[in-house]
């Protein structure tokens, strides 16, 4: 119980901090979105939750309990440093669902210097964001399927979507996720996502995919995405209105849709050898 109390104190010092700190101001950010264009947002750290070895859930507290980060969907926040240097990253939380914090997954890589930096934050320390940056505008109703191929941390863009979606009642787009990782063990995320599959399975199924399966038989492939997986996973490229969104790293991206791969591209690589037109690659 001591415990407890002591993060509680530190959670609420930290967000009386955050309302201190906003811009550099004294005035507080407007209650629907913390982040203002072409400004800085500093947010302490309020929990660190391990979800692998090498990949953490990072919750960072708003201004106050009452405000949203501000952020549609498709979009990510900059991590920035005191230089400037940037990188993105997109919350697995949700605007209008979420209040008073959001949380980010990252994944500490060897040299990875925002990476490392968080690895290396506790609770109570700052990181500074800006945006917000939209990735994708994402318009309810705008495909009949979408298609979701994600690697590692790129599930949280496809998690963004799908949450804000199958929550608008006037929303009927379906949507099939087929999610790669290198073992059973490095799925992020697994509970969200099969939350989401019992709560709407009319439109929204999970697939799980990895290289090595550890003997163990709560996946539904072993091996590199090929044909064969996506014919059996996703909505053939022949359906009309599909839609297919792929994020992960570059190896990955540029495997499904090429090594030039860009929103509003050509479709190389396996997608476009498979006939799909309509992708959207992210990360």
């Amino acid at each position: 119980m001591a415990a407890s109390r002591a993060a509680a104190a530190a959670a609420s010092a930290g967000v009386a901090a955050a309302a201190a700190a906003y811009h550099f101001r004294d005035d507080a950010p407007p209650l629907h979105s913390a982040l203002q264009p072409g400004r800085q947002l500093v947010c302490p750290l309020v929990a660190k939750t391990p979800l692998t070895p090498d990949t953490s859930r990072y919750r960072f507290a708003l201004p106050t309990p009452a405000h949203s980060l501000g952020l549609p969907v498709a979009s990510h926040v900059l991590a920035v440093d005191a230089g400037n240097m940037y990188r993105e990253y997109t919350p697995v939380t949700l605007d209008g669902v979420d209040v008073g914090y959001f949380d980010l997954v990252v994944k500490r890589y060897a040299n990875g210097y925002f990476s490392e930096r968080f690895a290396r934050l506790e609770p109570g320390q700052t990181m500074r964001f800006s945006g917000p940056v939209v990735t994708l505008p994402y318009a309810a109703n705008a495909a009949d399927r979408v298609a979701m191929v994600a690697g590692g941390t790129g599930i949280t863009p496809m998690l963004q979507i799908a949450r804000a979606s199958l929550r608008d009642d006037g929303d009927a787009t379906k949507f099939a996720l087929l999610y790669a990782n290198r073992t059973p063990g490095d799925i992020l995320l697994r509970a969200e996502l099969d939350a989401l599959a019992a709560a709407h399975p009319d439109r929204f199924s999970v697939r799980y995919v990895v290289d090595e399966s550890d003997g163990r038989a709560d996946v539904d492939a072993v091996g590199r995405v090929d044909a064969a997986q996506v014919a059996r996973f996703l909505p053939p490229a022949s359906a009309p209105r599909t839609l297919v969104l792929v994020c992960g790293p570059k190896g990955f991206v540029a495997h499904l849709c090429g090594s030039r791969a860009r929103p509003g591209g050509p479709v190389g690589g396996l997608l476009g050898a498979l006939g799909y037109d309509r992708v959207v690659p992210f990360g």
